[in-house]
């Protein structure tokens, strides 16, 4: 492709990261719906330059990658620890040492989640305070017969904070301990040729051709990622008034269904792209999705034109048309920003790529009036969870 170099907007550069360099650039690969699927490009964040091969002079040297993510590496402190005790431990040795604000924590194999940590926090400016909490639930990336894609990898790309984070542009975003899981895969606990997609589980055939309705409910993820949030408040500031639950496509279904499980919980619920497929058998029902989220600030953004999970399907118009009633209306993204690499419109989380400021800066005015101990009612909800298993 050549050693041209060229400008981009900054938030077009946010996408896709990989390997970090210590040099100002980073390494990027192509999502596999992009016309150039797989292939490496490379960013200078410090000029504001993008280019599919970095000049030779201007490369850094080839100790400055890995295989593996530097920040992947931080998990190694904290192996023979419980999830508890990781938090306890990363938290309690990154103040104030401005070290790597992001962690991979893999302690349950099940469900390894990044730990996003606040700037204030690594730089020692705060040692009380208490932090706003932003929970990503990855879309998709790779369906067909592997179900969904769980590695760490993938949920680091998909996010949409890591790579602000890592950059250096500060902005709203800095404030928020971020948490990122990925979905488990329950090997042996399913049927053959049964997957999980996050709180539902299906073939891949039945959830390629949007048979929902062939769906049975997923209660051991509900528990585990109910688990995995009661011991992230249990162990680290986080603000009661200030928890939001985001994710697009399958991460947007996904986001319903926890602010339906959790509705007393966040602040606000960022549906992007997303869907609900209403099976009452299933545990799944529209009609009960709507009266727990009546007291929850719902941010829906879609494109009219998505072909995936297009306005003609009713597992999304019916869904909308419940907003609706409820006084939700849908942020309707431009056609030219959610058009994406694959044409298909949907991408709608370039709104938020492409323009993080307006997007954390607006999701920050939402906060909860009530307050709620995130402790006790996640202890709460467990136990119920438990019990109706």
């Amino acid at each position: 492709m050549g050693e041209t170099t060229w400008e981009k907007p900054l938030g077009e550069l946010l996408l896709h990261s990989s390997n970090i360099s210590a040099s100002g650039w980073q390494e990027y690969v192509c999502d596999s719906d992009h016309e150039f699927a797989g292939e490496v490009y490379y960013v200078n964040m410090t000029i504001g330059k993008t280019t599919w091969g970095i000049p030779q002079e201007q490369k850094p040297a080839a100790s400055a990658y890995s295989s593996t993510p530097p920040q992947q590496c931080d998990a190694k402190a904290t192996r023979g620890l419980s999830v508890p005790q990781a938090l306890r431990e990363v938290w309690q040795t990154s103040h104030g040492k401005n070290t790597e604000r992001l962690y991979a924590i893999e302690q349950d194999e099940k469900m390894p989640f990044w730990l996003t940590l606040p700037e204030a926090h690594v730089a020692g400016r705060s040692e009380h305070e208490k932090y706003p909490l932003f929970v990503h639930l990855h879309s998709g990336g790779g369906f067909a017969a592997k179900g969904l894609c769980t590695s760490l990898g993938f949920v680091k790309q998909d996010s949409l904070l890591m790579p602000l984070v890592v950059s250096p542009r500060r902005g709203a975003w800095d404030q928020f301990i971020g948490v990122a899981p990925c979905c488990p895969r329950l090997s042996g606990m399913l049927k053959k040729g049964e997957l999980v997609y996050w709180f539902k589980i299906l073939t891949s055939t039945d959830y390629e051709n949007w048979r929902l309705s062939a769906m049975k409910q997923c209660q051991e993820v509900e528990k585990m990622f109910v688990a995995l949030l009661f011991d992230v408040c249990s162990n680290l500031p986080v603000d009661p008034h200030r928890i939001y639950f985001v994710g697009a496509s399958a991460g947007g279904y996904a986001t319903l269904r926890l602010g339906e499980l959790l509705c007393h919980l966040p602040a606000a619920i960022v549906p992007i792209a997303g869907y609900y497929p209403d099976a009452p058998e299933h545990g799944h029902c529209l009609r009960t999705l709507i009266e727990r989220l009546r007291q929850v600030v719902v941010w829906p953004l879609h494109c009219d034109k998505d072909q995936i999970c297009s306005m003609d399907s009713p597992h999304v118009h019916r869904l909308y048309d419940a907003l609706r009633d409820i006084g939700v209306q849908v942020d309707w993204v431009d056609a030219s920003l959610a058009k994406g690499p694959g044409k298909n419109f949907h991408s709608s989380h370039r709104a938020v790529e492409l323009y993080p400021d307006a997007f954390f800066e607006k999701l920050l005015t939402c906060q909860r009036s009530a307050t709620v101990d995130p402790v006790a009612y996640l202890q709460q909800r467990l136990r119920e969870l438990q019990s109706n298993c």
